[in-house]
């Protein structure tokens, strides 16, 4: 791996951090926020809903441009836009503003996530599948420095400013991402709508994308629930909890890039093996999860997220063998939008359940479910 290359991969790596730190936020300062703001469960798990919300629907129209125009000015515009409006839940920290902001920040990283991949993939390319797993690396570090710091800044500088803290730091960054990446070209490419539309009539495309979806469903479940989880039923501290539910998406700043490495080695053949063991994997956690306590489920809660998150990479160098090169911004964007559709419901969901319910028993079994099915949509998928 050459060092310019290296440069570009953590610069973007450290960017994604940043903005998946601000999306999983709200998690740990669930019991501030329903204090302070007389907020359901449900409401705060929907700061993390509509985040992902209008990430899904901004997607795909956003891997349009992200094939025609140059990576670099979308994320440097995208990222400038989403440290202004994260000023606004500081200035004037009621729901509605919460919310609001959450549904544009989400539009905004739709053009930063998908071109900081999509400029790694063309930088590397076609020997991709290890520097995409180092820099979906990003994400997980991110959710665990989210899940980690958040609440002690909330003591430190108030819930409003820790609220919006990790977006007003990316621009910092900026500089350097255009620095790294000025020896590749990573500029536009010329195509019509009408050849973009047809990409999706790839039925293998869908696979992967329902499939992720199922597993994302899963990750999130795991991400923005552990705190409560920890600190509720397992009876733990809140300090101790917020450690414990960091280890989660910590998990998979190890599991992603090993997922990369092995659909490049020894899953080569057929990349839907890793996928699988995944999900059964995470069922077998889940089904546990409904009859353990104490130290025994906590100790279960990093295997989850390791088996949560094995399989990501993979479904990236899936989805982009399945689409010409030239589009390899468009195969990034449609899986994060079918993954988010898991990625969207499931905080709400398992928020609603609770409320409903006063547990995390229906929410663990609707994770369950979801788990078992994603394996019965890879029956149909080709092993490569």
């Amino acid at each position: 791996m050459r060092r310019r290359n290296l440069s570009l991969v953590l610069v973007a790596y450290a960017i994604t951090l940043l903005n998946n730190a601000f999306i999983i936020a709200p998690a740990p300062l669930v019991g501030t926020l329903t204090a302070e703001l007389g907020l359901t469960n449900a409401q705060v798990g929907g700061l993390v809903s509509a985040f992902l919300l209008t990430i899904m629907l901004v997607q795909l129209p956003a891997g349009f441009l992200i094939d025609r125009f140059d990576n670099r000015r979308i994320i440097a515009i995208a990222v400038i836009a989403l440290a202004l409006s994260a000023v606004i839940p500081v200035l004037v920290p009621t729901y509605p503003v919460l919310i609001g902001q959450r549904l544009l920040a989400g539009g905004l990283t739709a053009f930063i996530f998908v071109p900081l991949a999509n400029m790694v993939t063309r930088a590397y390319y076609p020997d991709h599948a290890t520097p995409l797993g180092i820099f979906l690396a990003g994400p997980p570090s991110g959710m665990a420095v989210g899940l980690l710091l958040a609440s002690p800044a909330s003591a430190a500088v108030g819930w409003p400013l820790a609220f919006s803290l990790f977006a007003l730091l990316i621009p910092a960054l900026l500089p350097f991402l255009l620095a790294a990446a000025r020896p590749f070209d990573l500029s536009g490419r010329g195509f019509t709508a009408k050849t973009y539309v047809t990409l999706f009539r790839n039925r293998q495309l869908w696979l992967v994308g329902l499939a992720f979806a199922c597993t994302y469903s899963g990750y999130i479940f795991f991400v923005s629930w552990m705190p409560a989880y920890v600190s509720g039923p397992l009876g733990v501290d809140v300090v101790t909890a917020g450690i414990v539910a960091a280890i989660v998406p910590a998990m998979g700043i190890a599991a992603r890039p090993l997922g990369g490495w092995s659909a490049a080695g020894p899953f080569s053949a057929d990349r839907r093996v890793p996928i699988a063991l995944g999900f059964l994997g995470l069922a077998a956690v889940t089904a546990s999860l409904l009859f353990l306590r104490g130290p025994a489920a906590l100790l279960l809660l990093p295997a989850a997220g390791f088996l949560a998150q094995f399989p990501f990479s993979i479904y990236y160098v899936f989805g982009r063998s399945l689409l010409p090169p030239e589009f390899s911004g468009t195969a990034i964007a449609f899986l994060n939008t079918t993954s988010l559709i898991g990625g969207t419901v499931t905080p709400y969901a398992a928020g609603y359940l609770r409320d409903v319910t006063g547990g995390f028993t229906a929410a663990l079994q609707m994770t369950l479910l979801i788990s078992i099915l994603g394996p019965l949509l890879l029956l149909r998928l080709k092993p490569r």
